[in-house]
């Protein structure tokens, strides 16, 4: 077990009904809750990217259109739909990194 947990509050030291000697012991629904919450995240972010992603494409398409039925200037489409999706990186990244830190 990683040192510091060992010192946390959340780790119990108990005896062993075994041997008798101290063993490290977490409660079994505060793990259950844990492994919960952390799934439902993961599955939250995943749904995110996957929803952002399908969203930039579908705004490159309607660019793209507006370009083609010109509304829009020749190659604007295309760099706003660049600009689109280097926004979505950066935004993720960011809040990646903030979900890393928590």
């Amino acid at each position: 077990m990683h040192t510091p947990l060992l010192y946390s509050h959340n780790v119990l030291h108990r005896r062993s009904l075994i041997n008798g000697k101290p063993e490290y012991w977490s409660s079994f629904v505060l793990r259950r809750m844990k492994l919960t919450f952390s799934a439902s995240l993961i599955t939250m972010t995943i749904g995110v990217v996957v929803g952002v992603v399908v969203g930039t494409f579908f705004a490159r398409i309607a660019l793209n259109d507006a370009e083609n039925d010109g509304a829009l200037p020749a190659g604007t489409g295309t760099g706003l739909g660049s600009f689109l999706n280097a926004v979505q990186i950066q935004l993720m990244s960011f809040l990646y990194k903030k979900l890393a830190k928590w």
